[in-house]
């Protein structure tokens, strides 16, 4: 062989090796990528359920108020029972919620003096995760003018 094909073998090899490198180099950046886009995704998620738990325990529509002065973390049992029948009564305001709640669950559980459930709202999707947030409630009973303890549950499901 003369010196020229030699020298081309060299070059040959030389640039094979270079886009190798270049070739993982892109794979490994890839698959980095795609992980914190998994990450930032799962972290969006969490915040949107976030979001919707909050607009649930400060629903207008529920809370306790007295002399137009709303109480924290506080639901009105009459409140409850009414938009519970109104969401089972109209899809068409469940879509009206859409925007608040998205695809989510809100159920409303009295848990002492007795245990009763109300389905506030539901809109679920076939997705299997989702993030599940209780938050503890006083419930008030303006017939009896008393608080009863329980839980609004959210579960929010988020859309992929």
């Amino acid at each position: 062989m003369d010196k020229a094909q030699v020298k081309m073998t060299e070059t040959i090899g030389v640039m094979f090796v270079f886009f190798l490198l270049v070739i993982f180099g892109f794979v490994f950046y890839a698959r980095i990528q795609a992980s914190n886009y998994q990450n930032t995704l799962i972290e969006e998620n969490e915040k949107r359920a976030v979001e919707v738990s909050q607009r649930a325990s400060t629903l207008p529509e529920l809370q306790c108020s007295s002399n137009n002065i709303i109480t924290d973390s506080c639901l009105d049992i009459l409140k409850i029972e009414s938009m519970s029948n109104m969401f089972k009564s109209s899809q068409d305001l469940q879509i009206s919620y859409y925007d608040s709640f998205e695809s989510s669950r809100l159920i409303v559980k009295q848990i002492y003096p007795s245990k009763q459930e109300w389905l506030i709202y539901e809109r679920t999707t076939n997705n299997t995760g989702f993030f599940f947030t209780p938050i503890p409630v006083s419930l008030y009973d303006p017939i009896n003018n008393r608080h009863n303890l329980g839980i609004l549950e959210v579960t929010y499901y988020p859309i992929r």
